[in-house]
């Protein structure tokens, strides 16, 4: 039996598509090459231990470190704010 060319442009006569699943829902984490090797890494736990002094030097670092992002951010923002109306100032001029 030979087919109607428009029918087939058309798409009259093709099959129907349907959507497959792919995978689980829940995706679970490989590890790729280390897991092709039969190392299993799900059960190993960290933990890090500091004495008192370095704990306050971290966190005093980390805070120093905070001020001087909010000081160049507020500068930052200040300058946003000159370039802005520098620009507006041009335009009226």
């Amino acid at each position: 039996m030979k087919e109607d060319p428009d029918v087939l442009a058309r798409g009259l006569g093709a099959e129907k598509i349907q959507d497959r699943k792919r995978g689980s829902s829940k995706k679970k984490a490989s590890n790729g090459f280390l897991e092709s090797l039969g190392i299993d890494l799900s059960q190993i736990q960290i933990q890090i231990a500091l004495k008192d002094e370095d704990k306050k030097l971290i966190q005093e670092s980390l805070e120093n470190m905070s001020n001087d992002v909010k000081k160049y951010w507020t500068r930052t923002h200040i300058l946003m704010v000159l370039i802005a109306v520098g620009s507006l100032l041009t335009q009226v001029i």
